[in-house]
């Protein structure tokens, strides 16, 4: 693994790549990938195909099916996207009827757009219907990400009886935990900039937008406003910040049982929906509809933002050729094996990951991964915990008496966004703080409202594979704040990489159903989920924890003020305490592999290859 330093030029420049790379590469990069090797059928091409759904509702879709009178499973792609981006030509080669369909108020397909209210509906029909289709053999899969990804379990949960598999790529299981809100806090620079995107029958130009000044803007449901929108779905977003019946459409949380068929995971480490696609497989397993469903969920992450297995070079990192999937051919053989009722010649392990740091790709039965063992690190200081230069540091010993770290929380200068598993950048919307993926946190480390707790330098690898989560003991002199959390991996020559992050909004630290302000100066134990890692930290590098109030503006800043974040206009500022003492312990709490088990897990790849 290599580390280059970015320029704000090249920077910029990255970001001009990703926002083509979001559209064309997240959505439709599985119709692009790894060549074929199967061309047995000439291809019949059919574009701007009608499909009605109603009597008012007439769907537009490309259709490539094999030239042949014979009946073929169909693969079926959703997007908001524009459905000319997919070429299906290499699927309907291989024997395959591949279709590509503008949703409902896109494109070409008539009426009106709200993000994800009628793709579960609207799916199902389109699957029946494909099913009943002359060349259609009646197995029907889905495929897609991001968008396509999450509107595949819209559909699933209608489930349509020709629905016999579905790979997703990097999306959601549930809206409201990620990508809307997460922790309780509000994802602005994601949700604002994707509504504006998609807010007419074609995406819109937003480079042309005062970026800065729209997430400073407050009330932030008027936000839109500050570009010129008025954009319903945005506003009803940020206008339920309690997980209400208002998300109940837009979530499988109680309907894993309605799912009865095979389906792929696909995920980043560095992508923003990390979270649902390793809740998704969970569940899946547990929960899924009957035994055939449960016994064949397959879960791939890799080292990849959401633009996935698109290029070795992710954010300031090198992670080699390897990281790099022929992605194409996992999706044939999924598909050959559940719509054709092929055997594949080798049976995979259920799930694969890519360990960073090792920077291999290693195979477990199952995940969480199995032998995993959990530990604990502790918070230290004496006091002076503020920056990288202070005294914090991170330690497998409990601590004893010591005294607590403070620092103050000012929401008009928020610690800012740097990196991570942010999406999607848009040139000319802090280009140099919202580039996504892993980029050095050395500069961010020096501000005075981050408490920076490093572990002495490790003398043999910490491989640590699956959740990470921060249990933080801290008082606010605010009814309400934010505590935030990072796990950075730093390097002998002080290279500070980002693995994961997450937030807790002190309302909801005991549920995001039923807020619950706190009492300003009392100490409470905030629970911060950091979704999960698979990293290698060598022996010579550090482990290192940042804990702060702000991650902006990826999640809008909290006004402490204890009213509606939404409306409210009013700024206070926060003094906040950190606690690490016997009763009180802070600590990051992680799940660690041993050396021989990810040897073995790496060999099980490679005994494949």
């Amino acid at each position: 693994m290599t580390y280059t330093t970015a320029t704000s030029a090249n920077r910029t420049s990255i970001g001009l790549r990703l926002v083509s790379r979001l559209i064309i590469c997240v959505c439709v990069c599985f119709a692009s990938c790894a060549a074929l090797a199967d061309d047995s059928y000439e291809v019949i091409k059919e574009f701007d195909q009608p499909i009605l759904l109603s009597k008012n509702v007439r769907l537009s879709a490309n259709i490539f099916r094999p030239d042949s009178d014979g009946r073929f499973p169909v693969i079926i792609s959703r997007t908001p996207y524009g459905k000319q981006l997919s070429d299906g030509t290499v699927y309907a080669k291989s024997g395959y009827v591949y279709i590509s369909i503008d949703v409902r108020g896109r494109y070409d397909s008539a009426g009106t757009f709200y993000p994800y209210k009628t793709e579960g509906k609207d799916g199902a029909k389109i699957i029946e219907w494909a099913a009943k289709q002359s060349w259609s053999d009646g197995n029907i899969g889905t495929m897609g990400g991001s968008y396509a990804g999450f509107s595949q379990w819209l559909a699933a949960r209608e489930t349509p009886k020709s629905l016999k598999a579905m790979f997703i790529l990097v999306s959601p299981s549930d809206y409201y935990d990620s990508p809307a809100h997460t922790g309780g806090a509000f994802n602005l620079a994601g949700r604002l900039p994707w509504a504006a995107l998609t807010d007419a029958r074609t995406n819109q130009v937003l480079s042309a937008h005062d970026w800065e000044s729209a997430f400073l803007h407050l009330p932030v449901i008027d936000a839109d406003n500050a570009i010129g929108r008025d954009l319903d779905a945005y506003r009803d977003w940020v206008s339920h910040p309690t997980k209400n019946g208002y998300w109940s459409d837009f979530s499988m949380e109680d309907h894993w049982g309605d799912v009865e068929v095979p389906v792929y995971h696909l995920g980043g480490w560095y992508d923003e929906f990390i979270r649902g696609t390793l809740q998704a497989y969970s569940s899946m397993r547990k929960e899924g509809g009957n035994d055939l469903a449960r016994s064949n969920q397959r879960l791939l992450i890799g080292p990849w933002t959401h633009a996935v297995n698109s290029n070795r070079q992710v954010g300031d990192v090198d992670f080699g050729d390897a990281s790099l999937v022929p992605l194409r051919q996992e999706m044939l053989a999924w598909f050959d094996q559940h719509l054709k009722g092929k055997t594949a010649p080798e049976e995979p392990a259920r799930v694969r990951v890519f360990v960073m740091g090792t920077d291999r790709w290693a195979d477990f039965a199952d995940w969480p991964a199995p032998n995993t063992a959990e530990r604990s690190w502790y918070f230290h200081s004496g006091g002076n915990a503020n920056t990288r230069d202070g005294d914090g540091r991170l330690s497998d010993v409990a601590p004893e008496i010591q005294p607590h770290d403070s620092f103050v929380y000012d929401p008009n200068d928020p610690t800012p966004t740097v990196g991570g598993g942010t999406c999607c950048v848009i040139p000319g919307m802090y280009p140099e703080i919202l580039a996504w993926g892993p980029w050095d946190q050395r500069d961010v480390e020096m501000r005075e409202d981050v408490l920076v707790y490093t572990s002495q330098a490790l003398k043999e690898d910490v491989t640590v594979v699956g959740g990470v989560t921060v249990e933080l003991y801290a008082s606010s002199s605010a009814p309400d704040t934010d505590f935030t959390a990072k796990l950075v991996d730093v390097s002998p020559d002080g290279y500070a990489k980002n693995l994961t992050d997450g937030i807790i909004r002190a309302r909801y630290r005991k549920s995001v159903d039923r807020p619950e302000l706190i009492e300003p100066g009392e100490v409470y134990k905030y629970t911060i989920d950091l979704a999960a890692t698979a990293n290698t930290f060598k022996a010579g590098h550090k482990i290192r924890v940042e804990i702060s109030s702000s991650n902006f503006p990826w999640y809008d800043r909290n006004l402490n003020t204890g009213g509606d974040l939404a409306r409210g206009d009013e700024i206070n500022i926060a003094n906040q305490k950190i606690f690490h003492e016997q009763a009180r312990p802070s600590r990051i709490i992680m799940r660690v592999l041993s050396a021989d088990e990810l040897n073995s897990a790496i060999q099980a790849v490679e005994n494949m290859q």
